[in-house]
């Protein structure tokens, strides 16, 4: 049986600190451009900050002893990224990277307390986001412990899919390469699998895009068909 999905977990993290935005513009900065492709922080390295994304989108990965890359989700505007930096002198265990042209605000451990003290309600809503994104790395592990490659793709679209608005097309745009990276499994593989999908009606494919045309047949039992 296909894995049920948490419906309030999504792959896409956005607009979680958007009403403190006018906060942390006007207390805090100047902002910094990161040109697309940009490593912000690096898993190994230690780091002093966080940082709040005013535009753009991030990717959070990781990079195994061979060089293979896992994503593990995205960030867009109104979130806090780089979030070793509030874990002290200890070294990042994720990479993030620059997916579009980023503007944002670095935050040092002692900006992140003025910004308590400037907000009550601050406090309790980074815990919520931290706990947000552990929730986030939970779904993950468990989708990468399923042993069918389609499943898992499968289990990851859904999931992206949860920031897609009501009206817009669900659309994600990944290549076949980002979509292996995201759930582990060879470019081959992912090419195997979105050829069938694609056959099937599911989806449509295009050039760094992949049109997903019934999302709910996404995770139907193939074998109950």
């Amino acid at each position: 049986m296909p894995t049920l999905l948490d419906a309030s977990v999504s792959y896409i993290i956005n607009d979680d600190f958007i009403s403190y935005r006018s906060l942390v513009e006007d207390n805090f900065g100047p902002a910094v451009s990161f040109p697309r492709g940009t490593v912000v922080s690096q898993c190994g390295i230690l780091l002093d900050r966080v940082y709040f994304l005013l535009k753009g989108m991030i990717k959070i990965y990781t990079v195994n002893a061979s060089g293979y890359i896992r994503i593990l989700g995205y960030h867009k505007g109104n979130t806090i990224f780089s979030m070793d930096g509030l874990c002290g002198n200890m070294p990042a265990v994720v990479s993030t990277e620059c997916v579009t042209p980023v503007l944002a605000i670095p935050l040092y451990p002692k900006d992140i307390e003025t910004l308590g003290k400037l907000d009550s309600r601050f406090m309790p809503d980074l815990a919520r986001y931290y706990c947000r994104i552990l929730r986030l790395m939970c779904v993950d592990a468990e989708n990468q412990s399923i042993p069918d490659a389609r499943e898992r793709l499968a289990n990851f679209l859904s999931l992206y899919l949860e920031h897609v608005k009501c009206g817009e097309d669900p659309v994600i745009h990944m290549s076949q390469e980002e979509l292996a990276s995201a759930v582990n499994c060879s470019r081959v593989q992912i090419a195997r699998i979105c050829g069938e999908m694609q056959k099937e009606g599911i989806i449509e494919t295009g050039h760094r895009k992949l049109l997903v045309k019934y999302p709910e047949l996404l995770n139907v039992d193939r074998t109950a068909l």
